[in-house]
């Protein structure tokens, strides 16, 4: 799958405009290939069909937090204040990850890929794949919260 936009569209998954990409989709189409459509949730097989992108040019962090909704403006200073930290994990790091989305495929009742699937895409992506997590360094954490006590 090209990565073309198609439609823009808002939080709420309403359409807010055309993306000029239809010429793309009118030469596949001529060549016989089938849109597939906007399914929704996760499928093992199909390409994801939507994109969550925030366009960060000439926006400073004030502006992008300005701009979330309520929710999002709470969670981000939440974990602004509570010392959160992200990190990308290594190839050799990946069972942590997989830790996580096999706890998460069982609690959340969704089908998850295999190992494999996760190691040819780091083998084949490279340096394009990148893995993060969001941890709290409880030592950095508590000398933090302490020194704000001071």
């Amino acid at each position: 799958d090209p990565y073309l936009p198609y439609q823009y569209l808002n939080h709420d998954g309403e359409i807010t405009g055309n993306a000029g990409n239809d010429w793309f989709f009118d030469k596949m189409s001529n060549l016989g290939f089938e849109h597939t459509g906007f399914h929704k949730g996760f499928d093992p097989v199909l390409q994801i069909r939507y994109h969550s992108v925030l366009d960060l040019k000439d926006k400073t962090a004030d502006d992008i937090i300005k701009n979330m909704d309520g929710l999002r403006k709470r969670n981000t200073k939440k974990v602004k204040k509570n010392g959160v930290k992200v990190r990308f994990l290594s190839e050799e790091e990946l069972p942590i990850f997989r830790s996580f989305m096999e706890d998460t495929s069982e609690s959340k009742a969704f089908a998850d890929r295999d190992d494999k699937f996760y190691y040819n895409r780091l083998k084949y992506y490279k340096d394009r794949v990148l893995v993060p997590l969001a941890y709290i360094n409880f030592d950095e954490y508590i000398k933090e919260l302490n020194e704000e006590r001071d």
